[in-house]
């Protein structure tokens, strides 16, 4: 019995320490509703966006993170508004996942010398499950009589729902860009047990530069775009740190990154007239008894209402990627 209580005490821990976190995707702006609210409308096109990522595809129960959201610049009231789904699950047959539906609101302000001000608030609705029936111990079986023992003893619920709150305030200009966000304000309760479990606040800030290099004229496809850039996120007392460069010209975007644990990301990607594909591989440089795949993101943008032909309004003080 000590042993099946051990199991249940290491499963609780997997999934509060896993699901109590937020992800952290290595296409860092094509997330942009999900980096920071205030980013809501960065574009003055609608954005429609899919996004896929696959972590650990080596292993039976890898992470996979299907994605969309939506947004739009309303300029007559100096707004931005999007909404985006998120489902985080375990496995094929979704042994534990959560999923968080959001709303997110933005203002701009114009500020002297062309620079520009955004806040952002989001409210979100999270549900988090565990399917019991696709989790199963050693010593939860018997050789003669099968299954004797079930993991969801140790629970009250299979499901929660909460109420989750973020804020983000972003400065752009003359090809600087600056933004800090907020997570988990209001630390909603995840817990499944008797016991409250309170996700902590969690913190990001980045910034980067866009320097543009001319070779004939100011159009995108003849300008070469160098962008450093970095990000700093604090999650409890635990924190990590991503930077990298981002190379575009001629509709083709490269970037690499790197991130704290020794991982390397790597990014391609294409921007089309009417939208932006990108993939990015991160990969591990430590040594592990197994290969887990690394981690697997690719992206689909649209501009809403562009076609052949329709002049672009893009933002050139934020990365596209």
């Amino acid at each position: 019995m000590w042993l099946r209580w051990c199991f249940i005490s290491t499963f609780l821990l997997l999934q509060f320490s896993v699901f109590g976190q937020d992800l952290i995707f290595s296409q860092l702006y094509n997330n942009h509703l999900y980096l920071n609210p205030a980013l809501t409308g960065r574009e003055m096109h609608p954005n429609f966006g899919l996004h896929y990522r696959n972590q650990w595809p080596g292993l039976n129960y890898n992470f996979q993170t299907p994605s969309m959201q939506f947004d739009q610049r309303i300029e007559q009231f100096s707004s931005g508004f999007g909404v985006y789904f998120m489902h985080d699950f375990i496995g094929g047959n979704s042994a534990a996942s959560t999923s968080h539906l959001a709303l997110n609101y933005a203002y701009y302000q114009k500020l002297p010398h062309n620079f520009e001000l955004s806040m952002g608030f989001r409210t979100a609705l999270g549900v988090k499950q565990i399917n019991f029936d696709a989790i199963s111990y050693g010593d939860m079986i018997d050789p003669r009589e099968g299954l004797i023992h079930m993991i969801g003893d140790a629970f009250v619920t299979n499901r929660t729902l909460y109420p989750d709150i973020g804020a983000g305030i972003s400065l752009t200009g003359h090809g600087l860009f600056l933004g800090a966000s907020g997570n988990h304000l209001n630390r909603p309760n995840v817990s499944m047990t008797q016991s409250a479990h309170r996700l902590a606040m969690n913190f990001s800030f980045y910034g980067g530069y866009n320097i543009r290099i001319p070779f004939s004229d100011e159009t995108d496809k003849h300008v070469l775009t160098i962008t450093p850039h970095g990000r700093y996120h604090i999650f409890d007392l635990f924190s990590t740190y991503t930077g990298g460069l981002y190379l575009s010209f001629i509709n083709i975007i490269l970037a690499a990154n790197y991130s704290e644990g020794n991982l390397y990301t790597g990014l391609l990607g294409y921007d089309f007239n009417f939208g932006r594909l990108a993939y990015s591989y991160v990969h591990s440089n430590q040594e592990l008894t197994i290969n887990p795949g690394g981690i697997h993101e690719i992206s689909l943008n649209w501009r809403l209402g562009v076609g052949k032909g329709t002049p672009i309004q893009r933002n050139q003080n934020l990365p596209q990627y």
